[in-house]
């Protein structure tokens, strides 16, 4: 048998020709043509993975129905809904956060057939006047009901838009326009004179009907609060620390009672009975209206329901929601636990809370009692 070339000894691969051996370059390849072919395969992978992902996505998009109320951890609590000066529709401002295939969605709300209409996209957080990853944590209607006014937190500050509730453009804003447009029970809350170092000052307050002959003044710590049955009864915090009682029929401004430690955020239940506000260490106050008597919990109160013993709904953003029955000196009895977020009066002393959980919002009648939810199966949803 003929012995093997010289030249080939040790290196000859079995089955392959001298010729075979020359053109492979005398070896095996080098480094870098083998990163080439590799990286090449892997690229090819990548771009067929990332081919497949895109195109799931987009399927996902056109064929799965957005529901009312999307992600529930995109917004903030029901100050994301606003109601128009009559009572009779709700907003929903569903802001969600900077994510894929998410997007901000104003409904408007019937309130008398709860018949739904999806708004004109705002596209908000697309808009180049407002961040994305933004939270709105306050949107009022305007006093004409044209528009809906937003307040977005911004690192510390907040910065103020406009949205046209006909045609979904957003303009930039200002506070002062925030605070004068917003509707309180038909007021108009203007500030007149700012009092340094606490927020308040001496407001102008006017209505746009004509059952107020004569605009007043308030010397408010806070913004005032107003009682959605009977618009006429105006609650504020005074600079001197005390709850005011302001009767805007008569004229006649009394105080209820001392505010503790830490007074803020005043609220007041659809039938002006009972009034709740934040103070410090996250506890909560109770008025009684009638009485002047208070009393502190020590739980934060988010809304008030009307009746002899208020619904007080407690906790906290992200945490299971309490519904409670309690009173001045009643002990505080457990009603339901639901992710219900702040609540906003509407039209015949309902109220409406938007649920952070369960994509829904329900419409609540008196001592707490669910009347409606606004909400579709998943397989109707449009």
């Amino acid at each position: 048998m003929q012995s093997p070339s010289p030249s080939l000894q040790g290196h000859h691969v079995p089955g392959a020709t001298e010729a075979e051996y020359r053109e492979t370059g005398g070896g095996r390849p080098s480094i870098t043509s083998r990163i080439f072919r590799y990286g090449r395969r892997f690229a090819a992978v990548v771009v067929l993975l990332l081919a497949t992902l895109y195109l799931g996505l987009l399927a996902m998009r056109w064929t799965k129905p957005e529901p009312l109320f999307e992600d529930p951890t995109a917004y903030l609590d029901a100050s994301n809904c606003s109601v128009s000066p009559d009572g009779q529709t709700a907003y929903l401002f569903l802001q969600h956060p900077a994510r894929l295939m998410h997007r901000d969605s104003i409904w408007a709300v019937n309130l008398a057939t709860l018949e739904r209409e999806l708004l004109p996209d705002a596209a908000l957080k697309r808009h180049p006047l407002v961040p994305c990853g933004i939270g709105c944590f306050a949107s009022v209607v305007s006093m004409d009901g044209t528009k809906m006014l937003g307040a977005l937190q911004i690192a510390d500050s907040a910065d103020f838009f406009s949205l046209d509730l006909a045609t979904g453009a957003v303009a930039k804003s200002d506070p002062e326009e925030f605070q004068s447009e917003a509707n309180h029970g038909g007021w108009r809350f203007e500030r007149v004179r700012p009092l340094s170092g606490n927020g308040g000052g001496i407001l102008r307050a006017s209505r746009s009907n004509d059952d107020l002959a004569e605009p007043f003044m308030l010397d408010t710590h806070r913004d005032p609060a107003v009682a959605a049955a009977d618009p006429m009864q105006v609650f504020y915090i005074a600079s001197d620390g005390t709850v005011h009682h302001h009767d805007a029929r008569t004229g006649a401004d009394a105080p209820l009672g001392l505010v503790a430690e830490g007074g803020h955020g005043l609220r007041v239940s659809p039938d002006a009975r009972w009034l709740a506000l934040g103070v410090a260490r996250g506890r909560a106050q109770l008025f009684e209206v009638a009485t002047g008597r208070s009393r502190v919990f020590e739980h934060s109160i988010h809304s008030l329901a009307p009746g002899d013993r208020p619904v007080i709904h407690t906790g906290g953003i992200g945490s299971r929601s309490r519904w409670t029955l309690s009173g001045i000196e009643d002990d505080v009895e457990l009603v339901t636990e639901a992710p219900v977020g702040q609540l906003r009066p509407v039209a015949g002393g309902r109220f409406l809370g938007l649920d952070n959980r369960t994509e829904a919002a329900y419409l609540f009648g008196s001592e707490g009692k669910v009347v409606a939810t606004l909400r579709e199966p998943s397989d109707q949803r449009d």
